[in-house]
């Protein structure tokens, strides 16, 4: 049983992380763009000091979005 929900859940795998991707950039950018927000934590971003690092190591940049 465990074997095939692993292999149900990597079939879509790949589609969800792109999605996980994309909402967070979406996520970083908006809260960036809040005046109440100071720093946004995401190496999608341009503002992001290691972002030119990230487009080179990375095709999407996670999930994970921190912001002060």
């Amino acid at each position: 049983n465990a074997a095939y929900l692993i292999i149900r859940g990597m079939k879509t795998l790949h589609l969800r992380v792109q999605q996980q991707n994309s909402t967070a950039l979406r996520m970083a950018k908006i809260l960036e763009a809040h005046p109440k927000v100071k720093r946004v934590h995401y190496p999608g971003l341009k503002s992001h000091p290691e972002h030119h690092i990230a487009t080179q190591q990375m095709t999407g940049f996670g999930g994970v979005v921190s912001f002060e």
